[in-house]
């Protein structure tokens, strides 16, 4: 699955987004909605504004298991708090923006060059397929959860 096409699977959950299950998440749909759109919109926004030039490729075994294993394990890693949305405090018209918003950036990285990339705080530097890849396996991974929240009510 690609990173445009992940998003577009997670707009589909916007109806659900007040359900929340608890031993599922602490955090409601809405809550895993705005995060993983936050999180796209972020990287694509540092895409674009990073100079190729700068790139240093680096090794992080962690990014290339994750890259390769395509996917990231629940409740080991936590979101910065840049990225964590006040789950309390979340409306559907918010997350319609960030759609909206994100389906926009992705038009403008279609002809960046190859070496555009974003420092992630864990994984090291990310160059711009890496990054699409990252998004796709971050938004499947929070895709499961909702779709967890879901079944379970």
């Amino acid at each position: 699955m690609n990173a445009r096409t992940s998003i577009n699977i997670l707009e589909q959950y916007r109806s659900d987004y007040q359900l929340k299950n608890p031993s599922i998440s602490n955090v409601s749909v809405a809550w895993h909605l705005q995060h993983s759109l936050l999180v796209a919109n972020s990287i694509i926004k540092l895409l674009v504004k990073s100079n190729p030039q700068d790139y240093r490729a680096s090794y992080h075994f962690k990014k290339s298991l994750l890259l390769f294993l395509k996917r990231i394990p629940r409740k080991k890693a936590k979101a910065p708090n840049t990225m964590s949305p006040d789950d309390a405090n979340i409306l559907l018209s918010d997350i319609d923006i960030l759609f909206d918003k994100v389906k926009d950036r992705y038009q403008q990285i279609e002809n960046l060059p190859r070496n555009a990339y974003f420092k992630h705080f864990y994984l090291g530097n990310l160059r711009k397929a890496e990054a699409l890849q990252f998004i796709a396996i971050h938004t499947q991974h929070h895709i499961q959860i909702i779709e967890d929240i879901i079944k379970s009510r």
